[in-house]
């Protein structure tokens, strides 16, 4: 069957693609070339998408294998590089998966190089001027973070705003195993949410514990509504999804300790990570509405203070403990990698403009 996409796909002063089709499985790209060295002359040439992919897959595998042989013997990493992995051996997946990826196109780094570049370096004085355009991107920077988290929101007072977003479904600790079997045949779960339904209960009995004059009818007649987004001090978004554009989606979290469990643990001037597993609405009887997530919590690989950090980033582990926290507890998202051919060894990177 063939099926056309579109037409007119990219257009340059050289180069215009007229349409793109598949055709039993294989895709194809028709392009039409102008030859600059006469007018009006026209190049016409159809290219096989997939063909071209398998030859781009067999030169990044070469050059990356030439990269590493080359640099192994001077290099303490083992080159073990998340962007030259990515590069061997996810990106052509990904370009078959969603088109033309940010990272092949220019338009936005010029724009950004525009800014943030060439701006602050005419604003120096020409001295040690890498300095200087690096110390006035990290004051705008954290001007305009401020400037986000101390002004106020620009809607209307009569709004409410409302932290969740993304409602998956509701249900009562009566109706849970229902829900969760019924939902099990219609959706796919990620290893993060059937964790999430695991641990649920265990830990909202943990939760209700800490509540004063609740009953167990309360608890019996308490709704939960699930949701897989949150909007964190209207500044950052934070997800708990198994399919959010193809991949799951659960984030790291940095919380704020209070004094009484920072004095307990190894923290960041009164700071943990975990990662988010589930964020839902509690309703009990009587009470007011609370906006909860639940989360798998990380603890530092050694407890030796001298080893809680590695390559200047917090040298971390996960551990079998799950907890019901409240979601303005959390400061942000933060960006944690695991380390290469190790097991349960993490850094979270503190590195990411």
């Amino acid at each position: 069957m063939f099926r056309m996409f579109r037409q007119r796909l990219f257009s340059s002063s050289y180069i215009t693609i007229t349409k793109e089709s598949d055709f039993c499985g294989t895709r194809f790209v028709q392009f039409t070339k102008k030859d600059s060295n006469s007018s009006g002359s026209k190049l016409n040439r159809t290219v096989n998408i997939d063909s071209e992919l398998d030859n781009f897959q067999k030169m990044i595998i070469d050059w990356a294998n030439k990269f590493i042989n080359l640099f192994t013997p001077i290099a303490d990493t083992e080159m073990k590089y998340p962007k030259l992995h990515n590069w061997q051996h996810h990106i052509i997946d990904a370009i078959r998966n969603y088109g033309a990826i940010n990272g092949f196109t220019t338009e936005t780094y010029e724009s950004l190089h525009k800014f943030y570049i060439k701006a602050p370096y005419r604003m120096s004085n020409r001295r040690d001027a890498t300095s200087q355009i690096i110390n006035l991107v990290r004051h705008d920077s954290i001007l305009n973070y401020l400037q986000k988290i101390t002004s106020p929101p620009s809607i209307k007072k009569h709004r409410q705003i409302r932290t969740l977003g993304g409602i998956e479904g509701s249900f009562t600790l009566d109706t849970f195993n229902d829900f969760v079997d019924e939902y099990r045949t219609t959706h796919f779960l990620a290893l993060e949410a059937e964790k999430a339904f695991e641990v649920l209960i265990d830990s909202l009995n943990q939760y209700f514990d800490l509540i004063e004059n609740i009953t167990n009818k309360d608890i019996e007649a308490t709704i939960i509504k699930w949701y897989t987004s949150a909007f964190i001090r209207e500044v950052d978004t934070i997800r708990a999804k198994s399919n959010y554009y193809n991949a799951p989606a659960f984030s790291d979290i940095a919380i704020n300790m209070n004094k009484e469990e920072a004095e307990k643990y190894n923290t960041i001037d009164g700071v943990c990570f975990a990662k988010i597993l589930m964020l839902f609405g509690l309703k009990i009887p009587s009470h007011d509405e609370q906006e909860l997530a639940l989360v798998h919590w990380y603890d530092f690989k050694y407890n030796d203070l001298h080893c809680l950090f590695k390559y200047d980033c917090s040298y971390v582990k996960r551990i079998p403990m799950f907890t019901v926290i409240a979601i303005e507890s959390i400061i942000e998202p933060v960006h944690i990698i695991p380390c290469f051919n190790k097991t349960n060894e993490y850094f979270v990177n503190y590195f990411i403009f």
